[in-house]
């Protein structure tokens, strides 16, 4: 239901003005009006206070507007959405939590997000003594989560496909291979609509590189890319890109 193809490198090019404390200025005509910013969270909403390097959000619009949000704050990972005004709808929802009740397993990395029918539909990473593994899950907008275990694995991107299944790509590292060149590798695998996987899972990237940070991308016709970043070595590296075919409507 996925067909890769070769990997291949890319270039990454963008024209950046003028800098001060980290952040680019931007070419935007001057006195333009500043977007809207609105608070999504806060000590008083249960999340309570983080260092900014343990804080990781990710969100995924939504076609009639407005956008499904999750964050990660420390150990813990919470789903919401805001509505086309970016006020948020509803308290965030504690989705490890209710995935992992009573588990030890703490949530780690970047989640993924996609908005997913009238919900959403999230991937993260958990971190134990077993090590490190894929969990996907489906959020409503009442609060009600389904999730399910994909495996070992780190780093997870999700994208929706056309006809709505789903395509998770995912840094796979072998046991005990942690460290070794060409030990991290890129997988996909396509989900259905109930998270169920569809076929076998992919290798998209090459031996040799120890591969991380996926990313997917699609079009409407269900072909895109793969990209990640591949080391050959603990010094260098490179951006490349895997082109995938996905069958619609199976």
């Amino acid at each position: 239901s996925v067909a890769p193809s070769v990997s291949r490198p890319i270039t990454v090019t963008a024209a950046v003005g003028a800098s001060a404390g980290g952040v680019a200025k931007t070419s935007g005509a001057a006195g333009a009006a500043r977007p809207p910013t609105r608070s999504l969270a806060s000590g008083a909403g249960g999340i309570g206070p983080a260092s900014p390097a343990d804080v990781w959000l990710s969100a995924s619009p939504r076609d009639e507007g407005g956008a499904v949000v999750a964050l990660r704050v420390g150990g813990d990972l919470r789903v919401g959405g805001v509505d086309a005004a970016l006020a948020a709808e509803a308290p965030l929802v504690g989705v490890s939590a209710k995935a992992n009740a009573g588990g030890g397993a703490k949530v780690v990395g970047a989640p993924a997000i996609v908005a997913h029918g009238t919900g959403s539909v999230v991937a993260w990473s958990e971190k134990d003594r077993g090590g490190s593994r894929i969990r996907i899950g489906s959020v409503t907008r009442e609060g009600e989560v389904v999730a399910r275990d994909l495996g070992p694995g780190a780093m997870p991107a999700l994208v929706e496909l056309p006809d709505g299944d789903l395509l998770v790509a995912l840094v796979v590292t072998p046991e005990g291979a942690l460290g070794e060149a060409g030990a991290r590798r890129i997988s996909v695998v396509r989900l259905a609509t109930d998270l169920a996987p569809r076929g076998s899972v992919l290798v998209v990237s090459p031996e040799g590189a120890s591969a991380m940070q996926p990313s997917l991308a699609l079009r409407a016709d269900g072909r895109g890319v793969v990209a990640f970043v591949a080391a050959d070595d603990a010094t260098t590296g490179r951006v490349l890109a895997t082109p995938i075919a996905c069958d619609p409507g199976l």
